[in-house]
């Protein structure tokens, strides 16, 4: 078993605007250009009173923008920065059960890890803009960082671990921001925002599964929040079970692929597309290409009539009647009747996973320049992948079959011995992970008592979260 913990503590951050914050306050924006003058005859020009009114309420009307990337909070999305906003009904409407199976739709993100990732994966989803890797991808929640979460050491944020049912839109840069948050966001960052002012009760539940009938998906959240004259409160709860699908149970998965361009490495020395295998097969196998011209001990007249029958073979395969043949590669059992080992039944096509999810957030007016606010999450994921039996290799464990051993007929040593472990079982990979994070803090926008400093922003907060994870293991040989 293999137990790892994450836990990051922000200190208390005070972050003032530039200022093109100072702008946010209509009293402190700059007046328009005059217009040119026209005609008296053609314009009938109104009481200056109801100029400045009409300007004031069109002032207050607008609404105010942050984008992600960038501390300086700003009116437009002017920006030579390409940011993708996605709302809340455009991931309700995609029937996805985690967040990140959603970001993963997107073209601008390539090669991340997914619930579909059996051999390599460990049931997180993550995201990796422009293909740089999801350790240069930076997630934030409402414009803060997310505790990273995963098995092992692992730096990347796990998209399942953020509850959806709390999500309101999703702002996507789609250019380095290293400048600002450092290395972790050269390929871009992807800013969470959470619902905020909500009032009621939201409750959903989803379920479905595929045309075969296997890989039944369920959801169900609830969403509870109550919003006052000084403030709100928001509470959330989600359960999320995903079951499994085998690559046995699919005829496009069902064997191993290959593809041969140049028509060299296919048996049927055709190009295109063929099916392949393992040479690490339970009957073993075993070759003599790295020690050719080696000779046996003297009189293995063993070793000297498998020479003789086969001169050009190299590797090996004993069948059940006891006699040795040479191994037929690529082709599998029964049909087209070779040797190699189809080890994708065995495997999943779509890992399984249950996750439940806990969050809550709100906020306090405190007069009227200050705002106290808190969030807090906590997710529990269990999640697997299954592999098939574990293949021996000797001459990757760096061992030797002398010519001594008393199941080695043949008089000579070998290094190139394989072997499919199937004696063991499958090999098995559990997760139990739990992700905690919570976020407390003041902010607030300076009025104008403070001269030359009135409409800028102040943030002061503290930031504080921690994954810890059991991953226990199955059929693995120790050496």
């Amino acid at each position: 078993m293999m137990r790892s913990a994450h836990s990051c503590l922000a200190a208390a951050l005070l972050s003032v605007g530039s200022g093109l914050a100072a702008q946010e306050n209509p009293a402190q924006a700059p007046s328009p250009a005059p217009l040119p003058a026209a005609p008296a005859e053609a314009v009938s020009a109104p009481p200056a009173e109801e100029v400045g009114s009409e300007r004031t309420k069109r002032k207050t009307a607008e609404e105010q923008v942050t984008v992600t990337g960038s501390r300086i909070r700003r009116k437009d999305l002017t920006t030579a920065a390409p940011v993708t906003v996605i709302s809340r009904e455009q991931v309700v409407a995609s029937g996805r059960t985690s967040i990140g199976e959603f970001l993963q739709t997107l073209p601008e993100q390539g090669n991340a890890l997914n619930t579909s990732v059996n051999n390599g994966g460990d049931g997180s989803t993550r995201i990796s803009l422009r293909g740089l890797g999801s350790n240069r991808t930076l997630v934030l929640v409402n414009g803060r960082r997310f505790v990273p979460g995963g098995t092992g050491a692992d730096s990347s944020v796990d998209l399942n671990s953020i509850p959806t049912a709390a999500i309101e839109r999703i702002e996507i840069l789609k250019d380095g921001a290293s400048a600002i948050y450092g290395s972790d966001a050269l390929g871009g960052v992807v800013n969470i925002i959470t619902r905020r002012n909500f009032n009621g009760v939201d409750a959903a539940a989803y379920g479905g599964s595929s045309p075969h009938g296997d890989g039944a998906t369920y959801d169900l959240n609830v969403t509870m929040g109550s919003t006052g004259e000084r403030g709100n409160i928001m509470f959330g709860a989600g359960y999320t079970k995903q079951n499994p699908i085998f690559a046995g149970d699919r005829d496009y998965s069902k064997l191993p692929r290959a593809y041969d361009a140049t028509g060299k490495t296919n048996p049927g020395k055709a190009i295109g597309e063929y099916n392949t295998g393992s040479s690490f097969i339970p009957e073993g196998y075993f070759s003599t290409a790295a020690q050719r011209g080696v000779s046996p001990t003297a009189g293995n007249k063993t070793w000297t009539d498998l020479m003789a029958l086969y001169p050009k073979a190299t590797s090996f395969v004993r069948d059940p009647n006891g006699t040795y043949r040479p191994f037929v590669p690529f082709l599998l059992k029964p049909k087209p009747n070779g040797d190699a080992y189809n080890f994708q039944p065995e495997n999943y096509l779509v890992t399984p996973q249950e996750r439940f999810q806990l969050f809550s957030s709100g906020d306090v007016r405190l007069g009227d320049v200050a705002r106290g606010f808190f969030e807090a999450s906590f997710v529990n994921r269990k999640s697997s992948q299954v592999l098939a039996s574990e293949p021996l290799g000797t001459r990757g464990e760096a061992v030797v079959v002398t010519a001594g051993n008393v199941y080695n007929p043949f008089g000579r040593d070998f290094v190139d011995i394989r072997r499919r472990l199937v004696e063991f079982g499958t090999r098995t990979y559990n997760q139990d992970i739990n992700t905690f994070r919570v976020v407390g803090g003041l902010d607030g926008t300076l009025g104008d008592s403070f001269g030359p400093l009135q409409g800028f922003f102040w943030e002061l907060s503290a930031n504080y979260g921690r994954t810890q994870s059991d991953q226990i293991k199955g059929g693995n040989l120790r050496l």
